[in-house]
Order: structure tokens, then sequence, then C-alpha cells
């Protein structure tokens, strides 16, 4: 949460909600809009870490697949890395895998 961004141009503002807690942001997840495509697409879930682990994420992700139906979106997709821990979160929201990858790594000496 803490470096700024710039909107690009595909940046879907009716499909990226923010979180707010005593007059601060402290979540926001950003859409993009695909029209290549029917689907909607979530580039960057964020939630400050003091206010991690209260649904806010899980919440942020529920208004942005709802604006996509709403939007007439058969489906939403991210990206993820698995080590930033959110696969759990993307999965109790409903998603599923539909790819994956694997990072192989030879030491050398």
């Amino acid at each position: 949460m803490g470096r700024p961004l710039r909107a690009p141009p595909t940046f879907a503002a009716d499909r990226s909600p923010l979180a707010f807690a005593d007059g601060r942001l402290v979540g926001a997840a950003l859409a993009l809009d695909l029209p290549e495509t029917a689907e909607g697409y979530v580039e960057a879930v964020a939630v400050h870490r003091d206010y991690r682990h209260r649904g806010i994420a899980r919440h942020l992700l529920r208004h942005t697949f709802h604006a996509c139906r709403t939007a007439g979106l058969r489906a939403c997709t991210l990206w993820t890395h698995s080590e930033t821990g959110a696969l759990d979160l993307y999965l109790k929201a409903g998603m599923t895998v539909r790819h994956s990858s694997t990072v192989l790594q030879k030491t050398l000496q």
C-alpha cells in the first residue's frame, strides 16, 4: 500500500473498490477492463498490514466480482505469486486455479 500507482488506460474505476477505516484508506482492489475478452481482471488487491485478517480483501474481491457480473462479464481472473500468501484468500473467495507455473533452479558450483 505504500508505493504510488499510475492508472493504466484500461483501469476500470467502477470495478475497483476502496476500503476506508477511520477516514484512512486501508485497502483497494484495482480492476482492469480487457475489452478483447469477456472477463474482468484484478490487477492488484492490497490491504494495509495493520488491517489484514479482518475480511477486507475478501469484501473488496466480492465487490469487484459483483461489478464485473453487473457489467455482463462472465468471469474475473487475476495472477498471483505463490509467495504472497494470498492463494487461500482467492480460493475462499470462490476462485479456482486456471493455470499454474513452476519455477526451477539449479545451484551452480
